[in-house]
């Protein structure tokens, strides 16, 4: 059994158990086309099929493309025993840029099934409803934004955590999977152009994130520790970690192309610091930090990335920048896993409600 805040809150309303059933597959690492989906579908319903619980659900939950296999072997026949499912789409997996075209054909095919299998599906953004209901126009889909976590909104708030003007702060960071998706050589080219700067101002590089392909990120690494023996280098952190880390940043450089979401950019905010991003297609900004919570720049070109970071941070004494992070902090933390629960409380109920003949709708 395992609970969690975000389970806590979703549970005031009923008393409910969340149980966990792991299911053991032979490669995951990343979710993409190359991770064990088979397997975790075939041993996935065999595993379910073994409990009570799984007997009679009231309502279904699928995440992502990578759960329609186990919906299939779950439910081999679509008929009037397969509970209410709602769809909940983390990413929209068939606009991804670095994937091949025999994995898009995949994501594709499978989240349009999704779609069409679904009572409700959700997005995280406008956006993506937008990219999905054009796979099935007919689908039903509400946008659900990430919340703030609760671990990082009380450090927010903590004692030890003052807000540090941004003059005081030391790091310039990078904290996102260390990926090529995410670009993390654009980050390590853009702090060499800006070496001269970075000493001058006593400001450190940090790069913080998990790897899929080590290669490249142990290239990214060494890189960056070559050019700046004091950079910070780490890979998993834990909450107050991750509160230290951006209580001491001057500014978060995310040089991704495109973000489902950026959760990351949501939880720097709440620290009032400022993220420099893509002027297009990051979740998080559109959402709810807006353009001017965050600096903008062109990520497709490293010397506009490097000249909007040297503005960026000679302005560090300036009022520009604690502007954009006073917005962008109370954009952050006004809306937390409480207020997240309760709106995917009323999300299952609608769908679960729609699903009764109108006269036993209460």
């Amino acid at each position: 059994t395992s609970t969690t805040p975000f389970a806590d809150a979703l549970t005031k309303q009923q008393s409910l158990r969340f149980h966990l059933t792991q299911v053991p597959v032979p490669n995951w690492n990343r979710l993409d086309a190359n991770c064990s989906f088979t397997e975790f579908a075939s041993l996935g319903a065999r595993i379910l099929a073994e409990r009570e619980m799984w007997a009679r659900p009231d309502v279904l939950v699928a995440l992502d493309w990578s759960a329609l296999r186990l919906v299939e072997a779950l439910y081999p026949e679509r008929s009037q025993a397969v509970p209410p499912m709602m769809f909940l789409n983390c990413r929209v997996f068939h606009l991804e840029r670095t994937a091949s075209e025999e994995e898009l054909e995949l994501y594709t095919v499978s989240e349009r099934a999704m779609l069409t299998r679904a009572t409700l599906s959700v997005a995280l953004t406008g956006s993506d409803r937008i990219s999905l209901n054009k796979l099935h126009p007919a689908a039903d889909i509400r946008v659900l934004n990430p919340p703030l976590r609760e671990a990082i909104k009380a450090r927010t708030t903590s004692d030890m955590l003052q807000h540090r003007p941004l003059s005081q702060r030391k790091f310039v960071s990078f904290m996102c999977r260390v990926a090529r998706e995410k670009r993390a050589h654009v980050f390590v080219d853009a702090m060499v152009a800006l070496k001269e700067l970075l000493r001058s101002l006593n400001v450190v590089p940090l790069m913080c994130g998990a790897a899929s392909d080590t290669v490249y990120a142990d290239q990214q690494r060494q890189r960056l520790v070559e050019h700046f023996p004091a950079a910070v280098v780490l890979e998993f952190v834990d909450a107050p970690q991750l509160a230290d880390i951006f209580a001491n940043t001057v500014v978060n450089v995310h040089p991704a192309l495109i973000e489902a979401y950026g959760l990351t950019l949501i939880e720097a905010a709440s620290f009032f610091t400022p993220s420099v991003v893509h002027h297009e297609a990051i979740g998080a900004v559109s959402e709810r930090l807006h353009h001017d919570g965050v600096i903008t720049t062109d990520m497709n070109s490293t010397a506009t990335l490097v000249s909007t970071l040297r503005e960026a941070l000679r302005d560090r004494e300036q009022g520009r920048l604690e502007s954009i992070a006073q917005r962008a902090y109370h954009r952050a933390v006004e809306y937390d896993e409480s207020q997240c629960a309760a709106l995917f409380h009323d999300m299952i109920t609608t769908m679960c409600l729609s699903q009764l003949p109108p006269s036993q709708r209460v």
